[in-house]
């Protein structure tokens, strides 16, 4: 419900389950890549800011070959912080959030967001893009030669933003 609205795709599990301590740390960060899980978790894979000897790159590897893509810090990112404040009510765009009994509702759902939120975007996203569709085939052949049988063509995603809370309510419907 959201992707069609522009606003990315929800994670049903959004903890990590990562042995770096930098991604305990920071969790979810632009350049990541990796897949949606059958829990509606995101496997991480490698990060394509990042050089190869990372070490968040320590666990899985890096794909032959592998430079990493250098991002624009200063005019790409878009950071709010509190973007989404306790208090407040923030809706799709066209799309409004009232909690009535109906039985002509077959679908929705809602996330609360009881001690707001901070939203990180890349705006030049295009050069994710292009990224992805210069190295895509390469990423894929070298994750099912490491055993990663569930990805599959246009399964791989590259977080290019994110909206983080300390704690979330979820609903479906």
């Amino acid at each position: 419900m959201l992707c069609p609205k522009g606003h990315g795709y929800p994670l049903w599990t959004p903890e990590l389950d990562e042995e770096t301590l930098e991604h305990h740390k920071d969790g979810i960060k632009v350049g990541d890549v990796g897949f949606i899980t059958q829990d509606g978790g995101f496997e991480f894979l490698f990060n394509i800011t990042l050089p190869g000897d990372h070490d968040i790159h320590k666990r899985r590897g890096v794909p032959g070959n592998f430079e990493p893509l250098i991002l624009d810090d200063k005019a790409g990112y878009s950071t709010r912080k509190n973007q989404i404040p306790r208090e407040g009510c923030v809706h799709s765009r066209g799309s409004v959030f009232n909690v009535r009994a109906s039985r002509y509702v077959l679908e929705g759902a809602a996330l609360l967001l009881p001690q707001g939120a901070s939203q990180t975007d890349y705006r030049k996203k295009g050069s994710l893009h292009a990224f992805a569709a210069a190295h895509a085939e390469t990423w894929y052949r070298y994750f099912l030669e490491q055993g990663y049988s569930d990805i599959q063509n246009g399964s791989l995603y590259i977080i290019s933003g994110f909206l983080k809370t300390a704690c979330y309510y979820a609903a479906v419907f």
